[in-house]
C-alpha cells in the first residue's frame, strides 16, 4: 500500500477536532483529502464531515459520479476543498472540460498562494495535465522557491512536478526532505541521474516495503533493468532467477517493454571529456594500435644477413633478401593510401602469395586494427607470433587483441605466450614488455639498458610513456610525445586540449573552443580511425559537434565515408549512414564490428528493428563479439526467454551506440 493511501485511511476515521486542527490539505489516492476552516454548527459539522468523508470514500473505490454528487453538496460552506476534488473527480472520468473548469476557479484565486498552497499547487498540478501547458507547473515552481515553509505533502507535489520538468536532480534532492518519501520513486530518480549502486539501495528498499505481486514484479523488471545499466551481472542473473520463479504471474514486460535503441545522447559532454582525457582500456589499446610501429624487414625472422648474402651470393638468401626489399618498396606505396584501402592492398599482397613472412601479416594487422576490425587484427597477430616466437611485438600484440575483442585464448597457449614474451631473447624486447606493463600488469618491471637510443627516441616510447602517466599526471603540454612529435595529428589533437598550468575551467574551456579546428580536414583520415573518433569526442567534449562542418568536398575515400556516416546518423539521417556503410562494405570489403554496429544504430534509428536484430545474429554468430550477445540477451529479457541466459551476460556492455530504454519509464515514474 503506499503512504498516500495509508495516511488517508488514517485521516478519514480521524475526528472533526482534528481535522479542524491540522488545517492541511491531504494527497490521496485517487488524490486529496481537504478538512475546514469554520463551520457552522456542531451537526452541521457532524454532516459535513459524514458527506465529505464518504465522498473520499468513493474517490477511493473510482466511484468519481457518486463523489461529485456529494461534493457539491458539501461546497456550500468548504468550497475550495469540494471544487478541488470535483475537479480531480470529473478528471478521472475524462470529463475535462468539466474537470478544468472547477480548477480554474481555484488556481484563479491567487490568495491559496498564501493560506492553502496545497490546493493552489494541486489545482496547478491538473490543469497541467488536463492542457500540458507549462506554465502551470513552472507556477508550482516559482511559488515554492519563494515559500518560507512547505508542508509534507505540498513537497511530495513539487516532487512529481520537478519530475515532470525533468529535473531529477532537484526532484531527488526535494524528496529525500520528505520523511515517507517513496524508496521506488527515489530508485527511479537515482536510474535517471545514472547512480545505480544508490539506485540498487533504494529498489532493495522498495521490495521489502511493498508486498503485492504487481508492484513486486514491477520492482523486480526493474531491478533487472538498473542491473543491466549498471553492468551489475552478478545481481542481474538473481533477479532473473526471482522473475523465473513468478513467470506465471508476471506481466510487466508487457507494461514497461524494453527496446534496444541508438542513443546520440548516451554521453553527456563531462562524459566525453573523461574519454579525450582520462583514458579507458579501450582507448589506450587503439593508441598503442596507432603508434605502434609497421616492420619494414625482419632479418631475425629470415634468418639471413645482409652483408653475408650480397658477399657469398647464396641464391636462397638474395631470393629471400629481394623478396624483403620488393615488399618494403611496395608498402612504402600502399602505407600512403587511405586506411580502409591500405587493409583491402596489403590483404590482396598476402592472398597473392603461397607463403608471405611474419612481418607481413604483422603489418596486415596492424591495419586491420586501425580501422576496427580486431578480429582479424588477431587473426593476423596470431600468424606472425607462430611463424617468429623472436618477435616480442608479435607475442604481446597477441595477447592485447584478444583482450581487445574478449576472446579466451586457452590458458596453456596463454601461459606459453607470456613465458616467450618474458625470456631475455628476441627483439622488440623492451618495448613489447612496456605494452604488456601498460595493460596487463602495472607492477611489472622493465630494464632500461636493453632500450636502445632509436628506440628511445621513437613516437611508439613516447606513446607508451605518455599512456603509463596519464591517469596522474594528466595531459600536460610539457610531455615529451607532445614537445616532440606534434606534427603528427593525433599528437596535435593531444597538445590541442593540453591544459596550462593554472589554468581554471572557464579559461581552459573558453580556450579550447576557440582552437579546435571547426571545419573537417584530410589531416583526420589519414592514419587510423581513432584520429576522426578522438577530434568528434573532443567536439562533443566542449559542444562544439553540431557547430564543425564536417564536409569535404569531392573526397569519397572510405574513411571520410565512414566518418560522414557517423555524422549523418548523428545528425537524424540513418538512410544515409545505411547506404555509406553498405558501399564501404560491398567496395572495399570492410567488414569490421565497427560498421556493423554502425548498421545497427541506423536500422533502429531507422525503425528497421528486423534488420537491426539480424545483424546482431551475424556480430554474434560470425564474430563472437560480446557486446552483440549482451544486447540480444537484452531482447530475450523483454521476451520473457529466460531459460540460459547466463551465456549473454558473461561481459559487461561497452558500445556506445546501441543501448536500451524503459518503453515508458517516465509515464511510469510520473505516475507513482
Amino acid at each position: 500500500m503506499s503512504i498516500q493511501k495509508i495516511i488517508l485511511s488514517l485521516l478519514v476515521a480521524v475526528t472533526v477536532v482534528y481535522a479542524v486542527k491540522e488545517n492541511k490539505t491531504l494527497e490521496s489516492q485517487p488524490q486529496i483529502l481537504f478538512e475546514y476552516d469554520t463551520l457552522l454548527t456542531a451537526q452541521q459539522k457532524r454532516e459535513l464531515l459524514l458527506k465529505f468523508n464518504t465522498a473520499v470514500l468513493y474517490m477511493e473505490q473510482e466511484k468519481y459520479k457518486k463523489a461529485i454528487s456529494l461534493f457539491k453538496e458539501s461546497s456550500k460552506l468548504a468550497k475550495i476543498a469540494s471544487y478541488l476534488n470535483i475537479g480531480i473527480a470529473y478528471y478521472k472520468l475524462n470529463a475535462h472540460k468539466n474537470s478544468y473548469l472547477y480548477l480554474k476557479k481555484i488556481y484563479d484565486f491567487k490568495e491559496l498562494i498564501h493560506r492553502d498552497k496545497f490546493s493552489y499547487f494541486s489545482s496547478a498540478f491538473y490543469l497541467y495535465k488536463i492542457t500540458n501547458d507549462l506554465e502551470y507547473v513552472n507556477e508550482i515552481t516559482k511559488v515554492s522557491t519563494k515559500a518560507k515553509h512547505l508542508t509534507e505533502y505540498e513537497k511530495m507535489l513539487l516532487v512529481d512536478v520537478l519530475i515532470i520538468q525533468k529535473r531529477y536532480k532537484y526532484a531527488l534532492e526535494m524528496l529525500q526532505k520528505v520523511k515517507h518519501g517513496s524508496s521506488l520513486k527515489k530508485a527511479l530518480l537515482n536510474i535517471k541521474l545514472r547512480d545505480y549502486v544508490q539506485s540498487k539501495i533504494e529498489f532493495d528498499k522498495a521490495y521489502e516495503e511493498i508486498g503485492g505481486d504487481i508492484q513486486r514484479n514491477d520492482i523486480l523488471w526493474l531491478k533487472v533493468y538498473r542491473d543491466l545499466k549498471a553492468n551489475d551481472l552478478v545481481n542481474l542473473n538473481d533477479n532473473i532467477v526471482k522473475i523465473e520463479k513468478r513467470k506465471k504471474i508476471f506481466d510487466t514486460n508487457e507494461k514497461l517493454p524494453i527496446e534496444l535503441f541508438f542513443n546520440k545522447n548516451k554521453f553527456t559532454a563531462k562524459d566525453y571529456y573523461d574519454f579525450i582525457t582520462n583514458f579507458k582500456e579501450e582507448r589506450k589499446i587503439d593508441f598503442i594500435y596507432y603508434f605502434i610501429p609497421f616492420i619494414f624487414e625482419d632479418l631475425d625472422a629470415m634468418k639471413i644477413d645482409e652483408a653475408k648474402a650480397l658477399i657469398i651470393k647464396n641464391q636462397n638468401n638474395l631470393t629471400e633478401l629481394n623478396t624483403m626489399v620488393k615488399y618494403n618498396a611496395d608498402f612504402l606505396k600502399v602505407i600512403k593510401l587511405d586506411p580502409v584501402r591500405r587493409v583491402q592492398v596489403l590483404q590482396e599482397m598476402i592472398d597473392a602469395k603461397y607463403d608471405a613472412n611474419a612481418y607481413e601479416y604483422y603489418n596486415l594487422a596492424i591495419s586491420y586494427a586501425q580501422v576496427y576490425d580486431y578480429n582479424k587484427a588477431y587473426k593476423y597477430f596470431y600468424k606472425a607470433y607462430s611463424l617468429d616466437h623472436g618477435n616480442k611485438l608479435y607475442s604481446v600484440m597477441t595477447l592485447l587483441t584478444a583482450k581487445r575483442i574478449d576472446h579466451k585464448i586457452q590458458k596453456i597457449e596463454k601461459e606459453f605466450i607470456e613465458q616467450n614474451l618474458n625470456s631475455k631473447k628476441g627483439s622488440y624486447n623492451y618495448l613489447a614488455k612496456y605494452v604488456y606493463k601498460i595493460i596487463f600488469e602495472n607492477s611489472l618491471k622493465l630494464d632500461p639498458l636493453t632500450l636502445t637510443q632509436t628506440q628511445k627516441e621513437s613516437i611508439f616510447f613516447r606513446a607508451l610513456y605518455f599512456l603509463e602517466n596519464v591517469k596522474e599526471k594528466g595531459i600536460l603540454k610539457t610531455e615529451p610525445l607532445l614537445v616532440e612529435f606534434d606534427k603528427d595529428p593525433l599528437v596535435n589533437l593531444l597538445k590541442t586540449i593540453s591544459r596550462l598550468e593554472g589554468e581554471n575551467d572557464y579559461l581552459y574551456i573558453s580556450r579550447i573552443q576557440d582552437k579546435l579546428p571547426k571545419v573537417y580536414n584530410n589531416t583526420f583520415i589519414t592514419g587510423s580511425f581513432v584520429i576522426s573518433d578522438f577530434y568528434m569526442d573532443t567536439l562533443r567534449a566542449f559542444g562544439l559537434f553540431k557547430r564543425t562542418d564536417f564536409n569535404i568536398d569531392n573526397n569519397y575515400n572510405p574513411s571520410y565515408l565512414r566518418t560522414k556516416a557517423v555524422v549523418q546518423l548523428y545528425n537524424g539521417n540513418p538512410n544515409a549512414t545505411i547506404k555509406i556503410i553498405e558501399y564501404i562494405q560491398k567496395n572495399y570489403k570492410l567488414e569490421s564490428t565497427d560498421s556493423y554496429y554502425l548498421l545497427v544504430a541506423a536500422f533502429l534509428s531507422a525503425n528497421k528493428k528486423e534488420l537491426a536484430n539480424v545483424t546482431l545474429s551475424e556480430l554474434d554468430l560470425i564474430y563472437k563479439d560480446t557486446d552483440a550477445k549482451f544486447l540480444i540477451g537484452v531482447k530475450l529479457i523483454q521476451d520473457m526467454r529466460l531459460g540460459s541466459l547466463r551465456q549473454y551476460f558473461q561481459y559487461k556492455l561497452k558500445g556506445k551506440l546501441v543501448d536500451f530504454r524503459i518503453k515508458k519509464f517516465n509515464e511510469y515514474m510520473e505516475s507513482l
